[in-house]
């Protein structure tokens, strides 16, 4: 019974600095301790946002034959809720949960949405402290930010993006012919059998109003969880002006592949398995690219340091180009504070910096190749002879990690792979070189 023998050991830059809540998982195996990982024939699909998101997404949810269960941090698409309340409408159970409290509040646009769902007899809940709930209570998880589908208990859908226009812009219209600019973001398919039972398991566990008084019903009077003002009118959509948009076609391969499912807050920090665990097999030869909305120069308090309070995704991306392996990481700009202590522009000057002392191969940059920032979470390693696709929720934050839910989804699927590079190296090439 020493210091380091606890999760909160502060000296314990692996295995320590962590905090455990009632209601998690995360305790064995057998409960989401370590990613879930397997092998199967399997179809995986890669859609890629502003400009390839809504048809194969809409397609799944009206091509649905039994149930759709969506988690998703924000809902803010009128024709998604459509097709939705449709099919609600063809008999089918549609259970939706939501983030009770993100930043910024709830909108009207998601109330209007939501209030939609729940009149055509969809469940909607959030994740959010009930009426009566013993004084103190806190919800499971700080934020639910995870962005995934299990339709028909068979396909998984898991994305770095919400449902809203700026991330999912409606196309295939007469008036979507032009380039569609928006945010950068991806969601990968798949049938994988691994994938879909994992996003199930989760599903079900954070759905769940038995044992823990955080979900909350939409109800339709309720100030904060009920429906818009009665003299709330629909927006009109974002436009984002762009020359090109040469990524809408869908990618699909079907074929033997590996599949990790990794989660926050239960083991996305696994220095032995997962994401960690791909980062620290690169060395010489190989090749490591990052896409964020933004990935924090260091952990702690925003007063810290990456001595003091590392970041240990940094550090294995920073310890990888030193064994050899060439490494690219690109950041949005869109969104970024260039004078806030974390911001992405204070991660790619240190970066850089680190590059230029010791001469590696390790290039950071800043871009908005779409028009409407990058809102992607995507990380891509090709290592030993395997190349891997990570898409998910997942951010460069201590919280992220450590407090929400999250889920990224990894696949070996050379398809993807090749795909998801392929736009990496075009939002790179449209992204300017630091000064």
């Amino acid at each position: 019974d020493q210091a380091v023998d606890w999760a909160g050991d502060l000296a314990d830059l692996t295995w320590g600095r962590r905090v455990r809540f009632p209601g998690w998982q995360g305790w064995s195996a057998a409960d989401l301790g370590v990613p879930a990982a397997g092998r199967a024939d399997a179809t995986v699909m890669v859609a890629v946002g502003p400009e390839g998101l809504y048809q194969p997404i809409a397609h799944a949810l009206a091509n649905a034959t039994a149930s759709i269960d969506l988690s998703i941090y924000t809902l803010e698409h009128p024709e998604l809720t459509a097709i939705l309340v449709a099919a609600v409408q063809r008999g089918l159970r549609v259970r939706v949960l939501l983030e009770g409290s993100p930043p910024g509040g709830i909108g009207d646009l998601q109330k209007w949405c939501v209030a939609q769902l729940a009149a055509a007899g969809a469940q909607v809940r959030y994740v959010a402290v009930r009426d009566g709930a013993p004084n103190g209570l806190r919800t499971r998880v700080q934020y639910s930010h995870a962005k995934y589908l299990i339709v028909d208990d068979h396909l998984a859908l898991n994305g770095t993006d919400n449902f809203n226009w700026d991330s999912i812009p409606v196309t295939g219209t007469d008036e979507s012919r032009e380039p569609v600019g928006g945010r950068r973001g991806y969601y990968l398919f798949t049938d994988a059998p691994v994938v879909v039972t994992t996003l199930r398991t989760i599903f079900a566990a954070d759905w769940s109003d038995t044992d823990f008084m955080d979900t909350f019903p939409f109800t339709a009077e309720h100030a904060k969880y009920g429906g818009p003002p009665a003299e709330f009118e629909l927006p009109e959509r974002p436009a984002y002006a762009v020359d090109a948009a040469p990524f809408s076609a869908l990618t699909t391969a079907t074929g033997p592949a590996q599949f990790r499912v990794i989660t926050s807050p239960e083991n996305s920090l696994r220095p032995d398995a997962g994401l960690f665990a791909l980062l620290a097999q690169a060395g010489a030869g190989d090749e490591i690219m990052v896409e964020q909305l933004y990935e924090h120069k260091h952990w702690g308090d925003s007063v810290s340091n990456p001595v003091a309070d590392p970041n240990p995704r940094l550090e294995a991306l920073i310890g990888a180009a030193r064994r050899g392996a060439q490494v690219y990481v690109l950041l949005d700009r869109f969104f970024d504070d260039g004078e806030a202590l974390r911001s992405n522009q204070a991660t790619v000057t240190y970066l850089n910096a680190v590059a230029q002392a010791e001469g590696l191969a390790l290039f950071a940059r800043m871009g908005n190749p779409t028009g409407g920032g990058i809102h992607a979470k995507l990380v891509l390693i090709r290592t030993g002879g395997e190349t891997w696709s990570g898409v998910g929720s997942l951010n460069g934050s201590e919280v992220s990690h450590k407090l929400n839910r999250e889920v990224l989804m990894m696949t070996d699927a050379a398809p993807a792979y090749e795909t998801l590079r392929a736009v990496f190296l075009w939002d790179w090439a449209q992204s300017p070189t630091p000064n």
